[in-house]
């Protein structure tokens, strides 16, 4: 439902009321066995063992697992934009979840069942302003908040279903101008955002896992955009962010200090894109440096950071696009993320060709 009216008879407003509800059901078997090694020289008699339908294999609790999880959300949502000016604009919203998810985790090994049901009913909120200083110039300012649950509300296990809600708030101030005539756009922000209430332990007894930890992160970024000709055009992004723990104490050690996991400090790309006049070709070439990451929160452990080179010729039809990419130019060998070990890195894609088509109607 929305509105949009004049107040007083001289003051645009515009007022949005919307609902909403989620449901998701998911049923997973997790099963794990013990297994001896398999030597990759000499896999005879070993190989196709696995997965076996035998239940004698499954020889521990937890082992044979069946998780069901139900996921419930209504929000209720409203959003005001009144113009004070013309040129200023007053924004506002606020938001509020109903959150109830159900979870059964049945044990097949030890013929047992452990049933939990967490709810919650967050409110989270935002106001901002944007002023045209000029017509082709806007700033910005906003804060806001927002929640998260301290684990997947699918997945969460029975010893966090108690722990509330980890609440964020952020402010942001920007710009967005459109330069020479419209043939160059630049947007730039930095901003400021904090997350209360995450798990760490008790300082007292660090053996027991409390919320009371927080993490910060402040940054900027920038982008540019310019039609340098009616046929070249040139793009530019660049990110800086600083992160890090406050009051995260784990059982190694307090990480107060320490930067989050797989965060890169710098990230920046740029592009440029030709397109002929004569025939319907355009080509592209896009480099994109990432700064290196840690893998865990002692940070002990760090991945290098890595430049990638991709290039693409385009030709247009009247209703579609063949796009032929050619990906990670140089074969750069680098780590993309750490996943559930620190140890264990996903390495990025090799040197590739991709060929992409793109329909319009």
């Amino acid at each position: 439902m929305s509105n949009d009216s004049n107040l007083f008879g001289k003051y645009r407003n515009r007022f949005s009321l919307g609902a909403e509800y989620n449901h998701t059901d998911l049923t997973s078997l997790r099963q794990f066995a013990s297994f001896g090694s398999i030597d990759p020289f000499s896999p005879q008699g070993q190989v196709g063992q696995m997965p076996s339908t035998s239940s004698s294999i499954w020889d521990s609790a937890g082992g044979n697992s069946i998780y069901k999880s139900k996921l419930a959300t209504t929000s209720i949502f409203a959003e005001d934009a009144f113009n004070l000016t013309p040129d200023w604009l007053l924004v506002g919203g606020v938001r509020f979840d109903h959150i109830d998810a159900e979870r059964n985790v049945i044990d097949l090994y030890a013929q047992t069942q452990s049933k939990f049901n967490p709810t919650f009913n967050p409110v989270s909120w935002r106001v901002g302003s944007i002023y045209n200083i000029t017509p082709d110039v806007q700033v910005y300012g906003q804060y806001s908040t927002a929640i998260t649950p301290v684990s997947s509300l699918l997945l969460i296990s029975s010893s966090r279903a108690d722990f509330k809600l980890s609440e964020g708030k952020s402010a942001e101030t920007g710009f967005k101008a459109s330069l020479f005539d419209g043939k160059t756009d630049v947007i730039g922000s930095i901003y400021w955002i904090e997350l209360n209430d995450i798990l760490t332990r008790d300082p007292q007894n660090t053996s027991l896992t409390v919320q009371g930890g927080s993490q910060t992160s402040r940054g900027a970024e920038l982008t540019a955009s310019t039609q340098l000709t009616s046929q070249l055009r040139a793009d530019l992004g660049l990110a800086w962010v600083d992160a890090k723990y406050h009051d995260l104490l784990e059982p190694g050690g307090d990480r107060t200090g320490n930067r989050p996991v797989n965060v890169p400090k710098k990230v920046a790309n740029a592009s440029i894109n030709y397109k002929f006049n004569a025939v319907p070709v355009s080509l592209t070439a896009y480099a994109k440096y990432v700064d290196g990451f840690y893998t865990d929160t002692a940070n002990t452990y760090y991945v290098k950071g890595h430049t990638t080179l991709d290039a693409s010729i385009s030709y247009e039809l009247k209703n579609m696009t063949f796009t032929l990419w050619g990906r990670n130019l140089s074969n750069e060998y680098y780590g993309e993320y750490s996943g559930y070990s620190p140890t264990q890195i996903f390495i990025g894609a090799p040197r590739s060709v991709e060929l992409a088509m793109t329909f319009k109607y």
